[in-house]
């Protein structure tokens, strides 16, 4: 599907997601994104200063930090650029709660939120806790070496909140703490710089934590460059043949691409691949 297609669905989906969503309905707002990861902001686009590609190629889900008590994130990107590996965690909170009680105050729901963000800062300053975080998610010695960034997203309530009320919304930018991203659920809009990233989530097996494929966008195109990260998703072709947008011409071509390079991988690890996408 080309990313105009994709696009025009996909954006009047997310309105119409969020202007008919009830009480108790939150979930929806987690499957749509984990359906279409092109929606999640931090995979390429300023603040997060990334441009080098995500590892592996996808947003991760529910990502656990192993021995944190409180909530795991609801998404994380694992992005790099020549000098940084930045580590976006994404809270998303239920875009019907409010940002300020009715005197003008933070609202507990959103002050509750916030303190999440913080609980995972805290986790990862033990130095052993990055060690392990390197091992879980199977980083890369070269990914290993870059400078460190952590950066917290929360995504809460609506704009409209705002709309009328400019001291509030000028209040609302003194909110974050230092390092962090507050955003609200309106700021989410299709990334093409996304289309080809999948949603993931890792999982435990005999072998250790394992990235199992959750969905597969209809824009994938594959880059060699990326082929030993993508080969380390298992379960592609579950989440290939369950996507409806996909042509099944195209899905038979994904799935024997998927194992020529898997295949690849396996023989020439460490080697150049061709740069560039396949059709």
């Amino acid at each position: 599907m080309s990313w105009e297609d994709y696009e025009a669905i996909v954006s009047p989906e997310w309105n119409t997601l969020l202007d008919s969503l009830q009480q108790g309905q939150e979930k929806r707002v987690q499957t749509f994104l984990e359906t279409h990861p092109c929606m999640i902001p931090g995979a390429s686009h300023l603040p997060f200063l990334t441009g080098n590609g995500s590892f592996p190629t996808a947003v991760i889900s529910q990502p656990p930090l192993r021995g944190l008590s409180t909530k795991v994130p609801d998404f994380m990107w694992l992005t790099m650029d020549s000098g940084s590996l930045h580590v976006i965690l994404i809270e998303i909170e239920s875009p019907l709660k409010r940002w300020f009680t009715r005197q003008g105050n933070p609202h507990s729901d959103f002050t509750q939120a916030q303190t999440q963000l913080v609980s995972w800062r805290q986790w990862f300053e033990v130095p052993e806790h990055k060690t392990l975080f390197y091992r879980t998610y199977r980083i890369p010695s070269d990914l290993q070496r870059l400078r460190f960034n952590l950066v917290p997203v929360l995504i809460y309530g609506r704009r409209q909140e705002f709309e009328g009320k400019p001291g509030l919304n000028e209040k609302r930018t003194y909110l974050a703490h230092p390092g962090e991203e507050l955003m609200t659920f309106d700021r989410l809009s299709p990334n093409r710089e996304a289309k080809s990233y999948m949603c993931v989530r890792l999982v435990e097996s005999v072998e250790g934590p394992v990235y199992e494929a959750v969905s597969v966008p209809p824009t994938l195109r594959l880059q060699p460059l990326y082929a030993y990260y993508r080969s380390l998703i298992g379960k592609r072709d579950i989440a290939v043949n369950q996507n409806l947008w996909i042509t099944p011409e195209r899905k038979q071509f994904l799935l024997e691409r998927f194992a020529y390079w898997d295949q690849w991988t396996r023989e020439h690890r460490g080697g150049m691949m061709r740069v560039g996408y396949e059709e």
